[in-house]
């Protein structure tokens, strides 16, 4: 997201995405903690222009995520991270050019919303697809 549509995100100081060869059993990531304060705990309190100011700012993330069209459905993982890499291109930009990038690949979603309510047990394909 900061490398390739400039949004601001939480620098990453650790990760695993190996259940299986960490410490603690589990994939984890470790993340900087964002200066500042909820936007939710100011909002009654701010004046109309200031608003507009972040919505338009917003707006552009959005805007920007939009633009690229990944080529799969799954999780961003760095490609040295999975077993198994899927050749093509990685997404397609605004300009409708296809992007390929060693670096990253998509691997299988791993979302909460993948495992939780018994989800887990289901047999079903998670991606890459």
């Amino acid at each position: 997201m900061r490398n390739v549509l400039g949004t601001p995100v939480p620098k990453v100081y650790a990760w695993n995405s190996h259940a299986n060869g960490s410490a603690v059993g589990a994939e984890f990531i470790i993340m900087e903690k964002i200066p500042g304060i909820p936007l939710r705990s100011v909002w009654q309190y701010t004046k109309p222009a200031d608003r507009l100011n972040i919505y338009l700012q917003v707006f552009g993330w959005q805007k920007a995520w939009s633009s690229a069209r990944f080529t799969r459905f799954g999780g961003l993982y760095f490609a040295q991270d999975l077993n198994e890499v899927l050749p093509g291109p990685l997404y397609v930009d605004a300009e409708g050019t296809s992007i390929e990038n060693s670096r990253f690949a998509m691997g299988p979603a791993a979302g909460r919303e993948w495992t939780d309510d018994g989800r887990k047990a289901l047999a079903c394909d998670r991606g890459p697809c």
